[in-house]
């Protein structure tokens, strides 16, 4: 599930270069609302991405996990 206003990035620009990445999403992910998930994220299936989190680009998180903030970070 992908809750309103998410962001996922499909291309960045640095130093005036485009790159591009996937996104790859588990089974059963939720990304909460106004969350932004940058270029080659991968989020394990099971996780849980809290509203208004940053997910930086070419971060993988395990499945099974909580995650919020900015960057998204494990929550106990």
């Amino acid at each position: 599930m992908i809750g309103a206003n998410v962001h996922l990035s499909g291309h960045t620009v640095e130093a005036g270069v485009v790159k591009t990445a996937r996104v790859r999403f588990g089974d059963r992910v939720t990304i909460g609302l106004g969350s932004v998930i940058e270029i080659g994220v991968e989020i394990g299936s099971d996780s849980q991405v809290g509203a208004l989190s940053f997910v930086p680009k070419h971060t993988r998180l395990e499945g099974g996990v909580v995650y919020a903030g900015a960057p998204a970070v494990p929550l106990d």
